[in-house]
C-alpha cells in the first residue's frame, strides 16, 4: 500500500474536450505487472499523460478516470528468447509509491515479490513453452495480477453503487511516446489492443 499525500488527479480535460458530443464514459485504468521501470519518470509520467489523460472518461465519482495500480517489486529473471533478454531490474517501494501517487490512485497493492498466485501444476504441460516451471509461473501470476486489480475495481463500484463503462488494462513498465486519442475515437464495445510499431 502507499500512503498517498492529496495529489492532484489526471487531468482528462482536454481528452474529454476532443469528443464534445459524446458523455466522457466511466473508466478504470488497472495497471498491472512487474513495477521494473514505472519508477522512473518516463515510464510513469508517460503513462499518465499519453493514455490516462489522453484517453480522457470519468471516475465513478469524480471527473477524472479513476486509476489502480497492482505492481510486483521483484522482477523475473530475464526470459530465454533472444527478443526478451533484459536485465533484471528490482525496485523499492517508496520510488514506486512516489510515481503511484501521482495518478490519485484508488487503489494501490504493492508484493515484494516476482510472482503471485497459486502454483501451477505441470502433468499436462510437458512440452513446449509452458513445460518450464518458470514459464507457468509466469502465466499464472500474470493472470492472477489481472483478477486481483479487477477484484479493486469490483470492490470501489460495490462502495460507489455504480459501474464503468471501460477497464484499460496496462502494464507499469512500458514508455508511452504517443497518446492513445481520446475515448471517442475508439469503438467502447470491443476489446481493443493498442500496440506500438515494431521495431518502434
Amino acid at each position: 500500500m502507499c500512503d498517498c499525500p492529496s495529489t492532484p488527479p489526471p487531468d482528462s480535460s482536454a481528452g474529454n474536450a476532443l469528443c464534445p458530443n459524446r458523455p466522457p464514459p466511466r473508466v478504470a485504468h488497472c495497471v498491472v505487472g512487474a513495477a521494473r521501470t514505472f519508477a522512473t519518470d518516463q515510464a510513469a509520467l508517460s503513462l499518465r499523460h499519453h493514455l490516462v489523460e489522453d484517453f480522457g472518461g470519468r471516475g465513478l465519482t469524480s471527473s477524472a478516470p479513476d486509476v489502480f495500480f497492482h505492481m510486483k517489486l521483484v522482477d523475473d529473471v530475464p526470459k530465454s528468447q533472444k527478443e526478451w533478454a533484459f536485465k533484471q531490474l528490482s525496485v523499492r517501494g517508496g520510488a514506486v509509491c512516489r510515481q503511484a501517487c501521482r495518478f490519485a490512485p484508488r487503489a494501490v497493492t504493492l508484493l515484494n515479490a516476482s510472482h503471485s498466485g497459486p502454483a501451477a501444476a505441470g502433468r499436462c504441460l510437458r512440452s513446449g513453452f509452458f513445460a518450464k516451471p518458470e514459464n507457468r509461473a509466469r502465466a499464472v501470476s500474470q493472470w492472477h495480477g489481472f483478477a486481483a486489480c479487477l477484484d479493486m475495481v469490483e470492490a470501489r463500484e460495490a462502495a460507489a453503487g455504480s459501474t464503468y463503462d471501460v477497464v484499460v488494462l496496462a502494464r507499469p513498465d512500458l514508455v508511452w511516446y504517443r497518446g492513445v486519442g481520446p475515448h471517442c475515437a475508439h469503438d467502447l464495445t470491443r476489446t481493443t489492443i493498442h500496440r506500438g510499431k515494431p521495431g518502434g
